[in-house]
């Protein structure tokens, strides 16, 4: 099962984790609030590398391909948008509007799949 952590926005302290699996958030916070929880779960790995990887990139997620580009991976700065899964099924949502979704998340907003746009074949993240 994998997961990796997703930050808002630069100055923004919110977090979100994804799990691979589920395709699915599992978490929604801040970072103290994100590191609490990665010490709670089993084999989170180096939560503070985590984080920091978050920080640095936006997204803590990397690859172990050498040919790949880490910094193109799912939402790092640089990515355009990610797939998530929202309340109504599968939305694309743009790297913008990121830190606006996880803060309607974070605050049970039931609202939050208005910053969603619709799947097409160019969203491939």
């Amino acid at each position: 099962m994998g997961f990796f952590i997703i930050k808002a926005a630069p100055q923004v302290d919110l977090y979100a984790e994804w799990s691979t699996s589920s395709d699915q958030w599992t978490f929604v916070g801040t970072r103290a609030e994100l590191l609490e929880y990665l010490h709670e779960q089993p084999d989170s790995g180096n939560a503070e590398d985590r984080v920091q990887r978050a920080d640095d990139r936006g997204s803590s997620y990397r690859t172990i391909n050498p040919n790949a580009d880490n910094d193109q991976m799912p939402g790092t700065w640089s990515s355009t948008g990610l797939t998530v899964q929202g309340i109504d099924g599968f939305g694309w949502l743009p790297r913008p509007r990121l830190a606006d979704y996880l803060r309607a998340l974070y605050n049970d907003d039931p609202d939050a799949d208005r910053f969603l746009e619709e799947l097409d074949d160019s969203d491939a993240e």
